[in-house]
C-alpha cells in the first residue's frame, strides 16, 4: 500500500518545528533545528507506517498509551 502524495501534505501541514539553540559544536555557538511531526491516535498507525515508508526516513514513537507520533529530525 501507499500514500499519495496530496495526503502526505494534508497530514504534514502546520506540523514543521524550527528552533534556535545553544550548541558548543558550533562556530557562531547557536544551531538551528529542523523537526516534522504527525501525533495520531494509536489506531492509526498504518498512516503513520506509510509516511515513514514514503520518506524512507523517521521514527514511529509511543506519546502515550493511547498516541503514537512520526517525527523526523534529520534532514540530510
Amino acid at each position: 500500500m501507499t500514500i499519495h502524495p496530496w495526503a502526505v501534505t494534508g497530514f504534514l501541514d502546520g506540523s514543521f518545528i524550527i528552533s534556535i539553540v545553544r550548541s558548543d559544536k558550533s562556530k557562531t555557538g547557536w544551531v538551528v533545528k529542523l523537526r516534522a511531526q504527525v501525533n495520531l491516535h494509536k489506531k492509526d498507525k498504518a498512516i503513520l507506517e506509510l509516511l515513514k515508508t514514503y520518506f524512507n526516513a523517521g521514527k514511529i514513537h509511543e506519546l502515550n498509551e493511547n498516541a503514537l507520533q512520526f517525527k523526523i529530525e534529520s534532514f540530510k
